[in-house]
């Protein structure tokens, strides 16, 4: 019965390894998404920005660095 117990112990552990691999590429994938997102909400202000905008891709990152157009 002990070794039962290990089994079951052994078992546990490694389903819990699988899971907390599972869940960090989950948040792994979500951030993956949120990086994703957040180019293509930039493309698409650059787009509706107009020409002009294509220098500010290296330095504006997310939702901060959209003060900065220089055109108005």
């Amino acid at each position: 019965f002990a070794g039962w117990a290990d089994q079951m112990v052994g078992t546990n552990v490694e389903i819990a390894g699988q899971l907390n691999r599972a869940v960090r590429a989950l948040e792994d994938a979500q951030q993956a998404l949120e990086k994703a997102l957040e180019k293509a909400l930039e493309k698409a202000l650059d787009m509706a920005g107009g020409p002009g905008d294509e220098d500010d891709h290296s330095h504006s990152h997310g939702h901060h660095g959209h003060g900065h157009h220089h055109h108005h």
